[in-house]
C-alpha cells in the first residue's frame, strides 16, 4: 500500500502543477490578446502618422514649387538691377571723362 499512497501523491503534486500551468497559460493569452491590441492601434497610429506625412510633403512641395518660381524672378530683377547700376556708373564715368 506504500506504492499506492506514493503515487496518489505524486498524482496530486501533477494535477496541482498543471493548474498552475493553466493559469500561466490562461495568463500568456490574455497577455497575448492585450499585446496585440496594443500593436493594433499602434499600427493605426503609424498609419495615421504616414498620411500625415504624406499630406505634409505635398504642401512642403508645393509651397517649394512656389518659391522656386518666384526665386527665379527675384534672382532676375536683381541681375537687370546691377547691369542697370553698371550701366548708369559707365556713362557717369565717360562723362565725367569728356567733361575734363
Amino acid at each position: 500500500m506504500p506504492d499506492a499512497f506514493d503515487i496518489d501523491s505524486e498524482v496530486e503534486g501533477l494535477q496541482g502543477q498543471i493548474g498552475r500551468l493553466k493559469q500561466v497559460a490562461r495568463a500568456i493569452g490574455e497577455e497575448n490578446v492585450l499585446q496585440s491590441q496594443a500593436a493594433n492601434s499602434l499600427e493605426e497610429v503609424l498609419d495615421q502618422a504616414g498620411l500625415a506625412m504624406r499630406k505634409g510633403m505635398r504642401r512642403v512641395n508645393r509651397a517649394l514649387q512656389q518659391s522656386k518660381s518666384n526665386h527665379f524672378l527675384y534672382l532676375a530683377l536683381f541681375c537687370l538691377a546691377i547691369f542697370f547700376v553698371l550701366y548708369l556708373w559707365a556713362r557717369v564715368y565717360r562723362f565725367v571723362k569728356k567733361v575734363h
